[in-house]
């Protein structure tokens, strides 16, 4: 049987995965126990990590390594807000006072 999506509807999906996964590196649940992204975001006044950075993440690159691409996805975002020219992710907010998010946390691997 043949995949009836079309070629737009392709893209879209691609376009809300590789948005789904950069939010959640950047959401609440993650960002603040991501010793790495948070490195890299002090490393920046405004908290700013360059996309180079992103792009070498493997759950990332197994979705997109066009750069262009990514940026596309990212202008919808809730979560994230791209520098002006466009080479630089920060989370749009401050991170919460209080993390409440390990209690109602899990982290399953490898499911079919």
């Amino acid at each position: 049987m043949a995949d009836k999506r079309t070629v737009e509807d392709k893209k879209q999906e691609k376009l809300y995965k590789i948005c789904r996964q950069v939010d959640f590196y950047f959401g609440d649940s993650n960002f603040p126990t991501d010793k790495f992204l948070r490195k890299e975001a002090e490393k920046d006044e405004k908290g700013f990590v360059g996309l180079s950075v992103l792009m070498s993440f493997k759950r990332l690159k197994s979705i997109s390594e066009d750069k262009d691409e990514i940026v596309e996805a990212l202008e919808g975002s809730n979560v994230v807000e791209l520098n002006d020219d466009k080479t630089m992710i920060r989370r749009m907010y401050p991170l919460p006072e209080n993390d409440t998010s390990s209690g109602r946390t899990i982290y399953a691997k490898r499911f079919p």
